[in-house]
């Protein structure tokens, strides 16, 4: 079955706050869907600000230039 992105982003924020021995009686299932979401909004950062460095034509170290911009949509059909 398919989650909504909206019960996604409520499973993500709920699983935020909890302590470790909460976490450990949760779905497997809620776990791995969070820490999808938490790596796509962290990819969405990392996309963005290299991004921003584009856009700005800052010099840039040159390994800067060739770090690699991953879609989060790639991302989620990975590890589906």
């Amino acid at each position: 079955s398919t989650a909504n992105p909206k019960e996604l982003e409520r499973i993500t924020e709920l699983m935020t706050g909890l302590a470790v021995a909460e976490l450990k009686q949760r779905n497997s299932k809620e776990l791995a869907m969070s820490a999808i979401v938490h790596g796509n909004r962290l990819l969405d950062c990392i996309n963005q600000g290299m991004n921003t460095v584009n856009k700005t034509e800052e010099k840039v170290d040159e390994t800067e230039r060739n770090l690699p911009s991953v879609p989060c949509y790639r991302l989620t059909a990975i590890a589906a």
